[in-house]
């Protein structure tokens, strides 16, 4: 009977101690999985700071070249302004030029036809 009484206890303390053991070696697993997965998100934590960082420094860029288009689009806009005004008086200028020499062309034409320099020339002299 003693021995019976011993080969229960033994397999009760095997049970025991392998329910211990299993128990150490999850907790072991779990603490190395939940060190891992600190580890995973700390490296992922650093390379998302990174990667807002240098979003950050594209994002700032980018309003800065948007500040530069829209400035240079003002600018050749208001170039734009100034050059159709310039094209517009040197248009007007132009026709007034040829205006005035088509009309100085057919005065003298028209005093060489009814003789009016000589005309006046003679009146002045014969007083």
């Amino acid at each position: 009977m003693a021995e019976a009484i011993l080969m229960i206890g033994g397999m009760v303390a095997g049970g025991l101690v392998n329910t211990v053991n299993d128990s150490f070696a999850n907790v072991e697993d779990t603490c190395k999985a939940l060190s891992s997965a600190q580890e995973e998100l700390s490296t992922m934590t650093n390379k998302w700071k990174k990667i807002l960082t240098t979003e950050a420094k594209a994002t700032a860029q980018l309003e800065s070249f948007h500040e530069s288009i829209t400035t240079q689009g003002q600018m050749i806009a208001a170039t734009s302004i100034g050059l159709k005004e310039t094209f517009k008086q040197k248009k007007e200028a132009s026709i007034l030029g040829f205006s005035v020499a088509i009309f100085i062309m057919v005065l003298s034409l028209l005093f060489k036809y009814f003789n009016v320099i000589p005309n006046i020339w003679n009146y002045i002299v014969n007083k």
